[in-house]
């Protein structure tokens, strides 16, 4: 169910990309062409282009092109848009491994430096009232992922010599 409900939230964002890109201010042709361009280059252009059709339909055809995964080629590179935003992409997977790795090691480096200890009661502490900003440990549960958090939490209330939880 949940699934199917992604096909309207997807189709909502793009209409609002789509239309956010339309209501830009300028005209993209008269950006491309230098300012002596006759209509005639301008005309060509839109055709060129497809802006000389309806809106709707600039829409649709856009919209199957992005379906499968055609978005363009950019106009100030002349590279596939495509091939840049997955560039950017893994660049983006490569910072939030590092960020939940690094966030994994500091709260496991806590965690195993005192089990009911200071740490641990500063740390229960960030997870009851996370919203001071003073608190470092705030920070690190913040961007710890919660399973690690609620396996930390069940290791720290069994004890050091309670057998593990089989459930």
């Amino acid at each position: 169910m949940r699934i199917l409900m992604t096909i309207p939230i997807l189709l909502g964002v793009t209409i609002i990309c789509f239309a956010l890109v339309k209501l830009a201010p300028g005209d993209p042709v008269q950006n491309l062409l230098s300012p002596t361009s006759s209509a005639e280059d301008a005309a060509r252009v839109r055709a060129a282009y497809g802006l000389d059709k309806p809106v709707i339909l600039q829409y649709f055809i856009w919209l199957a092109k992005v379906c499968v995964g055609n978005l363009g080629m950019s106009i100030s590179d002349n590279v596939p848009v495509a091939g840049e935003v997955l560039h950017a992409f893994v660049n983006t997977l490569v910072i939030a491994l590092i960020s939940v790795l690094i966030a994994f090691f500091q709260v496991s480096a806590l965690e195993r430096l005192q089990v009911r200890g200071y740490a641990d009661h500063r740390f229960r502490a960030a997870a009851a009232w996370h919203h001071d900003p003073r608190d470092p440990l705030v920070h690190v549960r913040n961007a710890e992922p919660g399973f690690h958090l609620d396996s930390a939490r069940q290791r720290t209330k069994r004890g050091a010599g309670d057998p593990p939880c089989r459930a």
